[in-house]
């Protein structure tokens, strides 16, 4: 390789297009001598060389740097859905205060009123981690069948435990952000309730 020079080494990548090739050197051959003999011998075309394990290095670079970017979209996701659920509490308590003020007059206590809203809170906040969970796993399997990684014979692996950590998280924060809907419903009059006009 070495020996066949400038014209050779263009003449190859024009016949085939390419743009990377991988050379196997002998065993007592050390990678970073051979590299910069290659670069070397042809800087009129920018050979670049490099070591197997520093272009496998890049690629796992480059790639968590891909999957830390949709980790940061994802968590302001969640961040934004759990504020959202807050507000979505706060106007159903203001939408429905005519009717607390009626089960209110009807004898239901403040603590049923509270449980009734962090009852609904929690079903809306399992529904959305369910369909995330399932939809961000479908997701990854095609990706995982869609890529170079098949090729290889990669196990899909799904990280339950992990998922079931975020997935409480997620949970145990939606209830603490309407817990505060809640107590201002269980706090309603039902005089005052009763008065408001729709």
């Amino acid at each position: 390789m070495l020996a066949a020079g400038l014209a050779a080494l263009e003449r190859q990548f024009e016949a085939y297009g390419l743009t990377t090739w991988l050379v196997q050197t002998d065993a007592d051959a050390g990678i970073r001598t051979v590299a910069g003999t290659l670069e070397a011998a042809n800087t009129e075309i920018g050979l670049r060389a490099d070591g197997f394990e520093a272009l496998i290095s890049d690629i796992l670079r480059l790639n968590n740097q891909f999957f830390g970017l949709m980790q940061g979209y994802l968590a302001l996701g969640l961040i934004v859905g759990i504020v959202g659920l807050g507000v979505v509490m706060i106007r159903s308590v203001r939408e429905r205060r005519r009717a607390i003020g009626v089960l209110r007059a009807l004898g239901f206590g403040s603590g049923t009123v509270r449980r009734a809203f962090m009852g609904e809170a929690g079903l809306v906040a399992v529904e959305g981690i369910t369909v995330g969970v399932l939809l961000g796993v479908i997701t990854a399997r095609n990706l995982l069948t869609s890529s170079i990684a098949e090729s290889f014979d990669v196990p899909f692996a799904v990280p339950w435990n992990t998922i079931a950590l975020l997935g409480s998280i997620a949970l145990v924060f939606s209830l603490v952000v309407a817990a505060f809907p809640a107590r201002a419903a269980s706090r309603i009059r039902p005089a005052v309730a009763l008065r408001i006009a729709d």
